[in-house]
């Protein structure tokens, strides 16, 4: 089945919803920063953000299928990086998440730069500029 994806503005209906799957292999590292590059192509900016790593964004996302039918996913920055979430793990839904997952990897990235903190330890600092990718880690 194929879907369409829209962002919405409400935050409170991603209250209730967990992680389905991880889009990237890695917490740290270039392909996070290329991934996050590649949502806001999609997506725009994110109804929420952070300077924890943990928390870096968060999004609404609508997928609608061809009979118009609605499933709700988060797109956020968690514990494990770059991940989808949703209100129940049905087999459904993590369909759609690995729907959303592929077309998020073949999205274009758009540019941003982004200083962060992961716990007490690292700023992280994640940028694209011209379609080139920068991750890099400071010690505090």
């Amino acid at each position: 089945m194929k879907y369409t994806f829209k962002s919405s503005d409400n935050i409170e209906l991603s209250w209730g919803t967990s992680k389905i799957l991880n889009i990237a292999d890695s917490f740290f590292g270039e392909e996070q920063v290329k991934i996050r590059g590649q949502i806001l192509t999609l997506f725009g900016e994110p109804l929420q953000t952070c300077t924890d790593l943990e928390e870096a964004y968060h999004y609404v996302i609508i997928a609608i299928d061809e009979n118009g039918e609605e499933t709700l996913l988060t797109l956020y920055s968690g514990a494990t990086g770059a991940s989808i979430g949703g209100k129940n793990n049905s087999q459904k839904v993590n369909e759609i998440a690995q729907v959303l997952r592929d077309y998020i990897k073949q999205a274009e990235v758009s540019d941003f730069e982004y200083v962060g903190n992961y716990e007490s330890e690292l700023e992280i600092v994640q940028k694209i500029e011209n379609k080139v990718v920068f991750y890099n880690e400071n010690k505090k």
